[in-house]
């Protein structure tokens, strides 16, 4: 039987793990794109132990009932594809994409190095979508009870204590999710 493969994680500075976790931040922009490996992969988000009192105090409303905590893995999540800005052009829109800063722009379409928005002033305030950039889309989100652990740069492998502890609350997400299901919740 091979090795169990330790999951991969992404450090993120707060609220924005938090929003990740929360279901309302499906992207993230990165200056480099992820390993093919990683596509289609879950990856822990980890709120890093920096915070944006400004961005937190932006996003109030949407982290009412959240708790931001630091230094910590915050949910599991799908990595679902990855795009540089500018592969994306005005003839081909990948759809629906939610913006860094749902507060004011909900729901746009990405085209080549801006923003067109569908009914709503553009509003760029926390993502860098200018040109060389990489949008990470994430789907698939499992929020967890926050777990103690050391960050990192870049993708990281977490702690197999870490590992141990989201395979086990996983595994309750996933029953739990399941009876939902058969109860036709």
């Amino acid at each position: 039987m091979p090795p169990e493969t330790i999951i991969p994680a992404l450090s993120l500075h707060q609220p924005w793990a938090t929003l990740i976790a929360a279901g309302i931040k499906k992207q993230e922009t990165r200056s480099w794109p992820p390993s093919t490996r990683y596509i289609l992969g879950d990856i822990a988000i980890h709120a890093a132990k920096v915070r944006s009192d400004e961005a937190a105090a932006d996003f109030a409303v949407e982290l009412e009932n959240e708790i931001i905590p630091l230094g910590a893995v915050v949910a599991i999540a799908r990595l679902r594809g990855a795009w540089k800005v500018e592969e994306l052009t005005a003839s081909e829109p990948v759809g629906p994409v939610t913006h860094a800063h749902p507060v004011r722009t909900p729901a746009c379409l990405v085209y080549r190095g801006n923003l067109e928005m569908e009914g709503y002033a553009r509003t760029d305030d926390y993502g860098d979508w200018s040109e060389g950039r990489w949008i990470w889309e994430f789907d698939r989100v499992q929020k967890f009870r926050p777990i103690p652990c050391r960050g990192h740069q870049g993708i990281w492998r977490v702690p197999k204590e870490v590992h141990a502890e989201l395979k086990f609350r996983r595994r309750l997400w996933l029953r739990l999710r399941e009876g939902e299901t058969q109860q036709g919740v």
